[in-house]
């Protein structure tokens, strides 16, 4: 059985995966919602022992998921957003 991925080991397969900026939205849409699925597992982790930093990893997945709606061509609430790429 493999061992689980620490933290900065998950963060850096995700970023392996980041398309280039001239990539379809197709692949935008499913890296950023990689990447909120992670941030959001990483707040239930941190829920209970840094607080600060669950609430860190949730804006983090928010502004994920925007950001993959947005490159999906979804309607987006723009009043959060301060860029996720």
């Amino acid at each position: 059985m493999m061992a689980a991925l620490s933290t900065s080991q998950e963060i850096t397969a995700l970023l392996r995966t980041r398309p280039g900026m001239a990539a379809p939205a197709a692949e935008w849409v499913a890296f950023f919602r990689r990447k909120a699925a992670l941030f959001e597992r990483l707040a239930e982790l941190y829920a209970s022992t840094n607080p600060a930093q669950a609430a860190d990893c949730r804006d983090l997945a928010a502004r994920a998921a925007q950001e993959a709606a947005r490159s999906a061509g979804e309607r987006v609430d723009e009043g959060s957003d301060r860029g996720a790429r």
